[in-house]
């Protein structure tokens, strides 16, 4: 067998710390170890995550190796969003949590508008430990005047071509997505949500919030 490493060299030519006792040498080795082992494990699973994302508009969520929800985001490419998530230069500042990206499940979506409100769905459902903002908002900055306010709905592109998204939002706080024909041929149904939406009575964080989203 060859002569045991030099911690102490070790710790000085890798990691920059000189004069270090013999057992402090040898931990911080070993974790440096670890943690470089961590960083391949992490760069291997971005290489295939990216690989098999589509070059579209969409919101995805980062799971650990368990399946539990990381983080959640949106893109108007999710190939070319998740490729930076994975980007050589941001393992130094990676947030501890996103080191455990093992896996991502994503859907694609027709504006951004649409994206926008899925990825508040799913990081209200899913509570991701990136996304959890720790501190209350500051409402009064965001404050609009009470006779500004109207109940609304909304035509977007659909990732169907022969559909539309209505995103409908009240005052009250509820919204919806639906999506229907550009035929018409489903607007009875889309007339009922509308007389809902009017009167203020959809779900307080609408259809997509109101259960676990499916991507």
């Amino acid at each position: 067998m060859g002569d045991a490493p030099d911690h102490q060299v070790l710790a000085a030519e890798i990691l920059g710390i000189r004069g270090a006792p013999p057992d402090l040498a040898k931990r911080l080795v070993a974790q440096a170890l670890v943690v470089e082992d961590r960083r391949e494990i992490w760069r291997r699973a971005g290489e295939r995550i990216c690989r098999q994302a589509p070059p579209t508009p969409g919101v995805y969520v980062l799971k650990d190796a368990d399946g539990r929800a990381l983080y959640v985001g949106k893109a108007v490419n999710l190939r070319r969003r998740l490729r930076a998530h994975f980007a050589e230069r941001r393992w130094r500042a990676l947030k501890p949590e996103m080191s455990r990206a093992a896996g991502a499940e994503w859907r694609e979506v027709g504006s951004e508008i649409e994206a926008l409100l899925r990825e508040a769905a799913l990081i209200h459902t899913l509570q991701p430990p990136v996304n959890v903002q720790v501190g209350a908002p500051d409402l009064d900055t965001r404050a609009v005047p009470r006779a500004l306010l109207r109940d609304v709905i909304v035509v977007q592109p659909s990732i169907e071509p022969d559909s539309v998204e209505l995103i409908c939002a009240a005052v009250a706080g509820g919204w919806m997505i639906q999506r229907t024909r550009r035929s018409g041929a489903d607007g009875r149904r889309v007339l009922s949500h509308r007389a809902r939406v009017s009167e203020g009575s959809l779900p307080s964080r609408g259809g997509v919030g109101s259960r676990r989203p499916a991507l």
